[in-house]
């Protein structure tokens, strides 16, 4: 075997039993004095792992110093090129992300393409077709919003008073109370009208602070609601003008659904 394998010696690797491992530790090494001995299994880091060596001289010290340096310097060395390697990969981690995120955008682009090209496809392929019952559905629900919208007690007029209502409200403020919501933190005293007297505590302040931007919040609600009504308003009015010009050709806006139940926390609260 060794002839083939062109070795000078084989030797099986195997652990020691316990029985070997006892019997080598009570018998020092030729030349090597028991304390020594002793000591040198005392000083031994891994006992399980590793044999004692015993340190004879400042020769013999000065060897596992310098053994000890290069094994802690190979060791740095080993973990300077993990650190690297590490840094590498995080630096492609960081690339493969901002091109995924590039690629995403790009996949979004061409959706929205093929969406649009779709669209046209459909339209000029039932360019010659009936109306489909669903269609028609869809025509009849338009219109009847439409009624609802443009009739006399719709929509669009109940819209109109409501903002002629605030505007109102908004103008009668006097300047006297728009002076003492201005100043809620800066005294603890506010007279409002010269037959009331108030005189409120910090928690009682806060309350009314909070009520107050409450109630600021709700009506600023209200005025961003009739904005928006307003502009569906106006779409919805162009639109049959537009359509009867435009031919076949179809232009649609999605209708902004905006609900007042959102500002009615505000509006419906009241100060304890």
């Amino acid at each position: 075997m060794q002839s083939q394998l062109c070795a000078c010696k084989l030797s099986a690797e195997v652990r020691p039993s316990s029985n070997q491992l006892t019997a080598y530790f009570e018998n020092p090494p030729a030349g090597i004095d028991k304390l020594i001995w002793q000591q040198a299994q005392a000083d031994n880091p891994h006992p399980d792992c590793t044999i004692p060596v015993p340190l004879v001289g400042f020769a013999e010290l000065k060897r596992r110093k310098q053994e000890q340096v290069a094994f802690s310097q190979q060791q740095s060395a080993i973990l300077k090129q993990i650190g690297e390697v590490v840094q590498q990969m995080k630096t492609g981690q960081l690339a493969i992300s901002q091109k995924l995120t590039q690629l995403k955008r790009k996949q979004i682009e061409i959706s929205h393409r093929i969406l649009n090209v779709l669209r046209r496809q459909e339209v000029h392929r039932r360019a010659g077709f009936a109306i489909r019952v669903e269609e028609e559905s869809l025509r009849c629900g338009l219109e009847r919003i439409w009624s609802e919208i443009t009739s006399p007690r719709g929509l669009r007029i109940r819209f109109q008073d409501s903002r002629a209502a605030l505007n109102a409200s908004t103008e009668s403020m006097s300047v006297t109370e728009k002076e003492n919501v201005a100043g809620l933190g800066a005294a603890d005293r506010v007279t409002a009208d010269p037959r009331y007297n108030w005189n409120l505590d910090a928690d009682a302040w806060a309350e009314l602070k909070e009520y107050l931007s409450q109630r600021q919040s709700g009506i600023r609600e209200i005025q961003h609601l009739i904005s928006e009504m307003s502009g569906t308003l106006k779409i919805m009015e162009d639109g049959p003008t537009s359509s009867a010009q435009s031919g076949n050709k179809l232009s649609a806006k999605p209708l902004s659904r905006a609900t007042p139940n959102k500002v009615s926390f505000a509006l419906n609260t009241r100060a304890r």
